[in-house]
């Protein structure tokens, strides 16, 4: 077996681990943020993410009351969860909530749209709605286009 043949089966095993610890903590990371996003009083949180050149950033994370009037960040801090990167387990981190929001919606991206950041890149907009506890993405992926026409006259 090649080095690239070993490092490929390695990645290949530790995704598989990865994806097997995801329900566990994607179900653990939506219940304690919901929780506290409800007793802030937030109704819903947007994301919007933008994304070019092998660069990408969260833009934006706005709060919103059920009156539709934006709110600060809870200063609540939450524990949230990831799988490891070697898939052999998962780690444990307290952190604020719009930390949260933010590590969750990169995780997101990377595990739904892989790469939205490389070239004409991505972007698009994150909702979190607490009275469902749903998650919704939004994304637009650009590309270049090329259209040859010949002619000979």
């Amino acid at each position: 077996m090649t080095d690239t043949d070993d490092f490929m089966a390695r990645y290949t095993e530790q995704a598989r681990l990865r994806a097997l610890l995801a329900p566990e903590v994607d179900t653990h990371n939506k219940r304690v943020l919901f929780d506290a996003l409800r007793d802030a009083g937030i109704d819903c949180v947007t994301v919007e993410f933008d994304g070019y050149g092998d660069a990408g950033q969260i833009e934006s994370i706005a709060f919103l009351r059920p009156d539709n009037s934006e709110c600060d960040s809870p200063i609540t801090e939450i524990e949230i969860r990831s799988a490891r990167y070697d898939g052999s387990g998962i780690d444990t981190e307290t952190c604020p909530v719009a930390q949260a929001i933010e590590t969750m919606a990169y995780r997101f991206l990377a595990d739904s749209h892989g790469g939205w950041e490389n070239n004409e890149g991505a972007d698009g907009t994150f909702t979190f709605l607490v009275e469902h506890r749903t998650i919704s993405l939004v994304y637009n992926e650009h590309y270049a286009a090329t259209e040859t026409f010949e002619h000979e006259f």
